[in-house]
């Protein structure tokens, strides 16, 4: 297929929003990665249209938080053309749940602009090409390449031309990543060529008088979490507190994003501080920050039994980063409370106690 509306909103309505959606390959690089070398090439092959680029990529994140924040990060910005890369974040989650999720994000977002486009791309790491060179799946990509030929979208792989750049140095990854996942400056220019190549391809042709509409068929699976939605924590609280790491706090609203994620978000750092969050549906999730001061909660439902969750990891030593937690995705259909507990322990490295809450997500 061709990406004929994407053609006519660059040729005849000359202007076009493209979303960017998928993880730290796809957010990273900046002006030198691949999306910031395709946002140029797109308005420097068209300089009569205004190209508007959304970027709606998160690094270390997949396509379960994805599904919950397409609405937001994607949908909100009207988007002409969407981007979709979750193939190498998605790599370590279990196939029926990559499914469901990018299925998701394909219907809520087709749903919402039924003359908007999509098209996959996929990444690829050093552990990954290995696995495919023992004749393993890349089974993240093959679930995607079949959602997007049921929709019948085009997709691109990007990573195959880095993988092969690098055993052409001899497979020396470094040489063109800085970790053998994230490209560099160099390594970036073999994934835009390839998007590009493939972009100028389905963008050939003559320009359509007026844009088609797609239609949406029935979904592929059973229950695909079209109505996951993140929900802003700070209505949960009422009084509003500066983030002193020094003082001991009930659950209050915080001057402070979510690691830039979310612009907002509530915390507590007192053990035994409790917070209630009602919500409806099947599931709930939490949007959180893990950081070097983060600790460790309790949670449970309905008044069930506790269960423990560490808001901590090594990375937080170096870096401070949103993270997405589904805590339930099997709940009766229905009116639930969530229950969430600050602990007294914490892990030995962490410097605090703290819990911070940008959103919660349910469905």
């Amino acid at each position: 297929m061709k990406l004929s509306n994407t053609l006519y909103c660059l040729k005849r309505k000359k202007a076009l929003r493209v979303a960017y959606f998928g993880g730290s390959i796809t957010e990273g690089g900046a002006e030198n990665g691949w999306r910031g070398r395709t946002t140029t090439w797109l308005r420097e092959t068209f300089p009569n249209a205004e190209v508007t680029e959304i970027q709606a990529a998160i690094g270390g994140t997949g396509s379960e938080l994805g599904a919950y924040r397409c609405d937001r990060d994607v949908i909100a910005h009207r988007p002409d053309l969407t981007f979709i890369e979750f193939a190498v974040n998605d790599s370590g989650a279990k196939a029926e749940d990559t499914q469901r999720n990018i299925e998701a994000c394909v219907r809520k977002i087709m749903r919402a602009n039924p003359q908007g486009e999509i098209m996959f791309v996929y990444t690829i790491t050093k552990t990954i090409r290995d696995r495919l060179g023992e004749g393993k799946p890349y089974v993240s990509r093959d679930v995607d390449e079949g959602i997007a030929s049921y929709y019948s979208w085009p997709s691109v792989d990007i990573g195959t031309p880095l993988a092969e750049a690098v055993a052409r140095a001899g497979g020396d990854w470094l040489k063109y990543t800085g970790d053998t996942v994230h490209p560099n400056a160099e390594g970036y220019a073999f994934c835009a060529r390839a998007a590009i190549d493939a972009l100028a391809d389905l963008l050939s042709g003559d320009v359509i008088d007026a844009p088609i509409t797609y239609p949406l068929p029935i979904p592929m699976v059973d229950n695909v979490p079209e109505s996951a939605h993140l929900y802003d924590a700070q209505p949960l609280c009422t009084e509003t507190a500066q983030p002193d790491t020094a003082v001991e706090h009930d659950w209050k609203k915080l001057l402070l994003t979510l690691a830039r994620r979310w612009p907002g978000s509530i915390g507590a750092n007192r053990p035994g501080a409790e917070l209630t969050i009602p919500f409806h549906g099947t599931s709930i999730a939490l949007y959180y920050m893990i950081a070097s001061d983060s600790g460790m909660f309790e949670w449970r439902i309905d008044g069930g039994e506790w269960k423990r969750y560490n808001t901590f990891d090594h990375y937080a030593l170096a870096f401070a980063r949103a993270a997405f937690a589904l805590l339930r995705d099997d709940l009766p259909c229905g009116d639930h409370t969530l229950t969430i507990r600050v602990c007294e322990e914490k892990d030995e490295q962490s410097t605090g106690r703290w819990i911070r809450i940008g959103a919660y997500g349910a469905r």
